[in-house]
This record gives C-alpha cells, sequence and structure tokens, in this order.
C-alpha cells in the first residue's frame, strides 16, 4: 500500500494512540470512551491493520495509508 508521496509527512504522520484515536473517531465524550477508542487502536496495531506501526515505542500511522487500507476494506466487503 502506498502512501501519498505528495503529502508533507508532518501532514500526514500521526504519532501516539491519542491522535490516531481522534482521527478515527473524533472526540471522545468522556475519558471511558476515550480509554476505550486507545485500547482499539492497539488491537488494530497488534492484528497488523490500517498500516499503525511504531517509532521509539510510540504507535504512529499515516493518515493516507490509514483512509487508503479501509477504502481497501470496503471494496472487499462490497
Amino acid at each position: 500500500m502506498q502512501a501519498n508521496a505528495n503529502a508533507p509527512l508532518a501532514d500526514d504522520l500521526m504519532r501516539g494512540a491519542d491522535a490516531i484515536r481522534r482521527f478515527m473517531f473524533g472526540e471522545a465524550k468522556d475519558e471511558q470512551q476515550a480509554a476505550s477508542d486507545r485500547r482499539t487502536v492497539y488491537h488494530l496495531l497488534t492484528k497488523g491493520e490500517l498500516g499503525l506501526f511504531k517509532i521509539g515505542g510510540v504507535v504512529c500511522g499515516r493518515k493516507s495509508t490509514m483512509l487508503a487500507k479501509i477504502a481497501e476494506a470496503e471494496g472487499r466487503a462490497a
């Protein structure tokens, strides 16, 4: 899966489960929901889905890669 080569890395890269959680799910209504969403991010990292990876022990992901993988999964489901 190729990420958008034209997107500046700083604009495309998300660092930390909270940044990825907000990108995927939006703002949580409370800390319990935020914690649940963070666990989902780590679960997806462990499963190898959505192109998540770690840099220095911090979970990271590229927006473009995640959106492409979601679109690919939607295409398979249709």
